[in-house]
């Protein structure tokens, strides 16, 4: 390892996978490890973080093969051939870049995308996106060489390119400092002048009233407005959640002569929402500005949506701030959404103006008051803490939008869920386990999936039966017992019999984990999981549940709605019995054998979702946070027999303005909860 101690860095997950991988094989040469396997032996010294653990979570023979290794990290951590072509769209050269860097990070985004780069160096799709990403006063000059000379390669645009930037190229070199030259063709994107960037413009840092047209002041503190009695700021008494884009602002500062937006004075820049369009869920960004007439989208964002676009006519046109008209290339008819816990916006078909970019306001998209007024006005939520926008509301959600989201099968149950039916018998399979339902013993059966592929030879665990429990006070040590004693009269804890259940595999201790909130169990017996977990595949990062999110969620379905709590929901799955003996238990010198999943088993939660979402999937109204399920109250009956049906038996239906939510108590305050 002296040889390249320090010259490769870890890998987390965080950082650039092909980047990494290939400066690991580099680093294979210099210590000589001349088989893959050798290079798979001294991997895990470089993996740190998420990596390492899907690394430590692969078989012991895949970990040894270094295709598998890097196919699996690919897997988890390689950037996919749809975000990479969405990043070549968006790519521009930025100020502090050359233009070598710029182009080979263009070529190095589209061949991730899956697209081959031409041999002849004159690819059509890189060589506009190259042109698109520069500065459009040299664009413009690079196409019109381009036209002269037919077609060139990216080498030559790139030769080109580097000629008409020298001084943006080279870092710590001012216009200024070298002064302007005789036919030097840099243009200034503020003032409009040859002769230095917009870095170096002398009118830089003077501000100009968007009022008054005088300079040394902005509008807000503009002497004429104050003069006429106009007070700036927001309307007196209105509340931090519930304002638009207040009209008084200051004007960005813009990137060139397209000065598209105003940014809200006080929050630091235009609110920016991500929307569905034309009934599909994209990445695109939004920024919400009350103040421009029309909306706009980029160029870029209109080729990932591949949508027509017709000509602009005389009336598709906009004024900037500064008092220009932008340049529209066109005009696409869109239909923009979103309803989800955080944004309200229904379905506005609306005709959107195209123009080069939107980098000015860092966003795909502009909607504008068009969109807005179609809506019925927007409000904005923003949190009282650190004034972070954390919803937006276009006009007024209705509650049955809140509640009944009208959520298909398909997508009640979470993605990474295959579904397989044999009559009435259900199996969920998921990556890490598996869970089936017979209608004929009527209950749940799990079944998980070791990391090696096989079960340890030898027993689990520490060897340890019962942790002390000094801890706890006299009538805590009486309720732990009690609900002990429960679990054995229920038949989840049985006597170990080694002839049924065979070698005992593991011996795991009893917790105690007080809660008191918790009137039924005040406190809960868990087992020590710790050395299973370790031994047993588990990904409970896939659609795992926000605690915060379904709060904020439920707080809005107002009164008519109620919760219903399965009673002792993990011990309503049964343990594959070949797994059981992996969860022997000893209590008072005697062993016994826990058939359920019991609390502490690291993939229980991730299943107990699934088969609460499973069950609830012909109540498209209904949402879970686990075993916890809000639901209409006009349909708590009928969901309460679905789930007895299905093994699941409930606690009586608790209103939601009156029940203890995740561990809250939820209070009604006027028409909100």
């Amino acid at each position: 390892m002296a040889k390249a101690e320090g010259a490769l860095r870890a890998f987390s997950g965080q950082e650039d996978l092909e980047e990494f991988w290939q400066k690991f094989q580099v680093v294979g040469k210099i210590q000589k490890w001349s088989t893959g396997k050798e290079r798979m032996a001294h991997v895990p010294l470089y993996l740190s973080g998420d990596a390492f653990t899907v690394w430590r979570q692969m078989a012991t023979a895949d970990q040894e093969d270094e295709d598998k290794v890097k196919a699996r990290l690919e897997e988890s951590f390689a950037c996919s051939s749809r975000e990479a072509y969405s990043q070549f769209v968006r790519r521009r050269k930025r100020e502090d870049e050359t233009v070598d860097v710029y182009a080979s990070d263009l070529r190095l985004l589209l061949t991730r995308s899956g697209h081959k780069e031409a041999a002849d160096g004159k690819d059509p799709v890189l060589v506009e996106q190259f042109l698109s990403g520069l500065p459009r006063q040299f664009a413009n000059q690079l196409r019109l060489s381009a036209a002269a000379s037919g077609d060139p390669t990216m080498t030559q645009l790139t030769k080109q390119a580097r000629a008409l930037l020298p001084v943006a190229d080279e870092p710590g070199v001012s216009a200024s400092a070298v002064g302007p030259e005789p036919g030097d063709s840099r243009v200034c994107y503020l003032c409009g002048e040859t002769g230095h960037l917009r870095r170096d413009c002398p009118k830089k840092k003077k501000v100009q009233c968007f009022r008054c047209k005088r300079f040394g002041h902005i509008k807000r503190h503009c002497p004429e407005a104050k003069s006429e009695g106009q007070v700036s700021g927001r309307t007196p008494g209105a509340g931090a959640n519930a304002f638009a884009v207040s009209p008084d602002v200051a004007a960005a500062e813009c990137e060139d002569d397209a000065c598209l937006a105003l940014v809200a004075r006080r929050r630091g820049g235009l609110p920016k929402v991500f929307v569905s369009v034309n009934g599909e869920q994209t990445r695109l960004k939004a920024a919400i500005d009350s103040c421009s007439s029309r909306s706009l989208v980029s160029s870029a964002a209109v080729r990932t949506l591949s949508v027509p676009v017709c000509k602009p006519s005389g009336e598709d046109m906009i004024t900037a701030i500064n008092g220009n008209s932008l340049d529209i290339t066109g005009t696409v008819e869109l239909t923009v959404s979103r309803d989800d816990n955080n944004v309200y916006l229904p379905k506005i078909k609306a005709k959107f103006l195209v123009v080069d970019s939107l980098d000015v306001v860092r966003s795909d998209m502009l909607i504008g008051l068009d969109v807005i007024s179609s809506a019925g006005g927007v409000a904005l939520e923003y949190s009282e803490s650190d004034g972070q926008l954390t919803g937006a509301v276009f006009g007024t959600r209705p509650v049955v939008a809140a509640v009944e989201s009208k959520i298909s099968n398909e997508e009640h149950l979470p993605r990474h869920v295959q579904v397989r039916q044999d009559g009435d018998k259900v199996t969920l399979e998921m990556s890490d386990c598996e869970v089936m339902f017979d209608p004929e013993k009527g209950f749940w059966e799990v079944t998980w999936k070791w990391c090696d592929g096989a079960a340890p030879s030898s027993p689990i665990g520490t060897g340890i039966g019962e942790y002390s429990r000094q801890g706890l006070s006299d009538d805590q040590e009486v309720k732990f017992v009690t609900e002990v004693q429960n679990w054995i009269d229920q038949g989840w804890l049985v006597p170990y019999d080694e002839g049924s259940h065979g070698e005992i595999g593991g011996v795991l201790p009893l917790l105690a984990v007080c809660q008191e909130h918790k009137v039924s169990t005040p406190v809960r017996p868990c087992l020590d999981y710790r050395a299973l977990n370790s031994l047993i595949v588990s990904h409970p990062g896939l659609d795992a549940p926000a605690c915060e999110e379904k709060l904020r969620k439920w707080r809005q379905c107002g009164d008519a709605m109620d919760i219903l709590d399965i009673r002792k929901a993990f011990l309503n799955v049964r343990v594959q019995p070949a797994l059981q003996r992996f969860q022997v238990v000893a209590w008072k010198g005697q062993k016994f054998v826990m058939q359920r999943m019991g609390f502490g088993l690291s993939i229980a939660p991730k299943v107990m979702d699934a088969i609460v979402r499973w069950v609830t999937k012909d109540f498209p109204a209904t949402d879970n946070y686990v075993d916890d399920i809000l639901t209409p109250r006009h349909q708590t009956k009928e969901l309460a027999a679905s789930l007895q049906r299905y093994g699941l038996p409930t606690k009586p239906p608790v209103k939601l303005e009156e029940a203890c939510v995740l561990g809250l108590k939820i209070d009604a305050e006027g028409d909100q909860l």
